[in-house]
């Protein structure tokens, strides 16, 4: 009967050193896990999508929980006072802001002025901010990544927190150094949230090479002193033309060029003054009015003079001497200012 209790003490004394093995086997295992994502401070990583391949990207700072409810976002403006810049003078470069890797939840503008790369994200849909991270270099090199090729949000150069989300938040960048016509490598990364839940959101064309599905876009930096409506001015100096005879009448197409620029409205009015010539009776307006509407993309327009026969000798007789373009925007007048129309005279001095 000793004997018997015996072995079943050893036997139980077995079971708990089993027990405890196996627990030490699953905290081993437990840090083996937790490794990787502690070798690269800032990085982000997850379990692979299983549509691309890719891992998802989750930011590696902590966004929180927020309160706010979405009907709260639609009275948030912008986080960053940018009134004193001036962006219209440069074609700005607008990409997508997609979270989870397939939901469009606002936009990415990018800008420059003299001296700044002007960042801004907007998020529409319902959607709202309470993070963002981002980073500008002049070369892919000095992008903040992983030694796998992972992009590092939580070292990106700026970042922003918003503990009630916001729709709008703008980055000013001024103290990289860069010229005009530089590409310039730029690395967004935010957290959104909305009804749906909360959600990573990246915006580029292009992929890092890491196993996430993070992604970057390059801007190529732009003359912020030329306005991107362009200039308007004649296409040339001097038309010269002929009374054709036998009371018929000529046409002469005075052409009006944009020029540096067709992005937007912009609007010139014209005028004649001086000259040799009498209205309706050496020549005539085909086209009544004085105002030149350019819409967007347009770059020419066309003034048309009708040159009548008056049966009268006159020699280099000159309908105007010039046709001034008075611009309603002065910044956008161009070098060929004025024209002339030169008549030659089709009859024979008596």
């Amino acid at each position: 009967m000793m004997k018997l209790q015996l072995s079943s003490l050893v036997f139980d004394r077995i079971r708990i050193i089993r027990y405890f093995n196996k627990c030490n086997i699953f905290v081993l295992l437990l840090i083996v896990l937790c490794l990787p994502a502690c070798n690269d401070e800032g990085a982000i990583s997850s379990t692979t999508d299983s549509k691309s391949g890719k891992q998802p990207v989750v930011g590696s700072v902590e966004s929180g929980e927020s309160d706010a409810s979405i009907d709260s976002f639609e009275s948030v403006t912008e986080v960053v006072d940018v009134t004193a810049i001036d962006q219209s003078l440069v074609d700005p470069r607008v990409i997508p802001l997609i979270a989870g890797q397939h939901i469009e939840v606002g936009t990415i503008t990018v800008t420059n002025t003299e001296t700044s790369i002007v960042i801004v994200y907007e998020t529409t849909g319902g959607w709202g901010i309470t993070e963002t991270h981002v980073d500008v270099a002049v070369d892919y090199s000095g992008l903040d990544t992983t030694g796998s090729g992972n992009p590092k949000p939580g070292k990106f150069d700026q970042q922003t927190s918003h503990p009630q989300p916001v729709m709008k938040v703008t980055h000013v960048i001024d103290d990289l150094e860069w010229s005009v016509g530089m590409e310039i490598y730029i690395a967004t990364h935010a957290v959104v949230v909305s009804q749906q839940g909360e959600e990573t959101a990246l915006a580029g064309d292009l992929e890092f090479p890491g196993r996430n599905w993070a992604t970057y876009f390059t801007y190529t930096t732009q003359d912020a002193n030329v306005d991107p409506r362009g200039r308007l001015q004649f296409s040339q100096a001097v038309y010269e033309t002929e009374e054709l005879g036998r009371s018929r009448k000529n046409l002469v197409h005075i052409e009006v060029q944009r020029v540096d620029g067709a992005q937007g409205t912009i609007s010139a009015r014209y005028s004649i003054v001086g000259g040799t010539a009498t209205i309706d009776k050496d020549y005539a307006i085909a086209n009544a009015t004085e105002v030149l509407e350019f819409l967007d993309g347009e770059i020419s327009k066309i003034i048309s003079i009708i040159i009548l026969d008056d049966n009268e000798y006159e020699q280099y007789e000159s309908p105007f001497e010039t046709i001034d373009l008075v611009l309603e925007e002065s910044c956008c007048l161009g070098t060929q200012e004025v024209t002339q129309v030169q008549i030659a005279d089709d009859e024979e001095l008596n």
